[in-house]
């Protein structure tokens, strides 16, 4: 059962919980795993070019034409 949040954090669609300083994971038998928050990635306009030229092939890429643009990318 999720519990309500402050606005300083929230809950992911994972079982995690995103605050300000780091994410905290809800694993098996509810242990609470602390790691530090991940750094935001930028795509260059190479990449961008790119993924909107998948997407306007394919609304719905499949998992495979996304892991090949990934590799393409060098994302």
């Amino acid at each position: 059962m999720l519990a309500r949040t402050s606005s300083a954090s929230s809950v992911c669609s994972d079982d995690s919980v995103a605050s300000a300083d780091t994410t905290i994971s809800l694993g098996p038998a509810d242990a609470i795993v602390e790691g530090p928050k991940r750094t935001r990635k930028r795509f260059t306009t190479l990449q961008l070019m790119m993924l909107e030229h998948l997407y306007h092939k394919a609304s719905h890429p499949t998992r495979e034409q996304r892991e090949q643009l990934a590799k393409d990318a060098e994302m």
